[in-house]
């Protein structure tokens, strides 16, 4: 497995189980915090915000989330696996069990 795509508000205690499968990639907008933290992870690439979220999605072997929504339309659109992980309660196992 190559890369790891992981949508919806990542955290680096969600990126361990596949540091050893593949290299996740973390989507993190925005979340200036977010990134220096998973900078510091070893084996883990975080990227701030990019409109090349289509690309990015392509290139990768699964997208991993936690609530559903445009992430995982965005996987399917691309004909990439998409994966509920660590799912939000509510919404986010709703949508995970409803794909």
């Amino acid at each position: 497995m190559g890369q790891v795509v992981f949508r919806d508000g990542p955290v680096p205690r969600r990126t361990r189980p596949v540091c050893g499968v593949g290299t996740p990639v973390v989507l993190c907008g925005r979340n200036d915090q977010l990134r220096a933290e998973l900078d510091r992870e070893d084996g883990v690439i975080a990227l701030g915000w990019t409109t090349e979220v289509r690309r990015l999605l392509a290139a990768a072997d699964v997208v991993v989330h936690n609530a559903g929504g445009l992430s995982c339309l965005e996987g399917f659109a691309v004909g990439v696996p998409v994966i509920g992980y660590a799912c939000l309660p509510g919404h986010g196992r709703r949508n995970s069990v409803a794909m």
